[in-house]
């Protein structure tokens, strides 16, 4: 199967989950000379994971767009985003509303490419608002401004449009003292997101015909 991950660094975390997840205990490993804005691909076997940068929800509708358009493209798409535009785009009533406009139509998109592929939409793993590092993001992305905002983008249509909801906040619920940056994780906790997307993808991925009619 190939598995296309898309967004922030949440994403891009649970990409590298899930490559440990296939045996490759070095993925994801602590390195200051990786771009932390980059994009990821490796092959196991027959399996493509592969991880593209997309932190803001333009981004994504971009990515989606493009995939919408690809004959090629993945057999999972797994998705997410929405602490970028909190913490940057979200400061006044118009970029408010044009954020809002923005996720309506992103969900919009992703409704559409159901039909031709799975999509998973991961939401933000819970804040440690105590242990954030900047004035900017203390002012902006505190875990009751981002349970706001995962309420946006579930009255916008984003939670109804996918296949299947990977709730963030749900796997780090119990690990939040753990958040040293008050945003990231120890690499341990993303493996418990993955095996939950592993699960899922039992029924989510379509079974190949050949795979049907195999005799065991």
């Amino acid at each position: 199967r190939n598995v296309t991950f898309v967004g922030d660094s949440i994403l891009r975390h649970l990409y590298h989950a899930a490559c440990r997840l296939m045996g490759d205990t070095d993925a994801g490993a602590y390195n200051t000379s990786l771009g932390k804005w980059s994009d990821f691909s490796r092959v196991y076997g027959t399996t493509a994971l592969e991880y593209r940068w997309a932190p803001f929800v333009g981004n994504l509708t971009i990515v989606v767009e493009r995939l919408s358009a690809d004959d090629e493209g993945p057999d999972l798409l797994v998705i997410g985003g929405g602490a970028w535009d909190r913490l940057h785009m979200y400061n006044t009533p118009e970029e408010q509303q044009a954020l809002r406009y923005a996720v309506e139509a992103l969900a919009k998109d992703l409704d559409r490419i159901k039909s031709k592929l799975p999509v998973v939409w991961v939401t933000p793993t819970k804040i440690n608002s105590w242990a954030l590092n900047t004035d900017q993001k203390r002012e902006n992305i505190r875990e009751e401004q981002m349970r706001e905002l995962r309420l946006l983008y579930g009255d916008a249509g984003i939670y109804d449009a996918v296949s299947f909801v990977l709730n963030g906040s749900s796997f780090t619920a119990d690990r939040v003292a753990e958040s040293y940056d008050g945003v990231h994780y120890p690499l341990a906790v993303y493996n418990s997101g993955a095996q939950i997307l592993m699960n899922a993808a039992d029924w989510l991925l379509p079974v190949d015909d050949e795979d049907e009619d195999e005799e065991f």
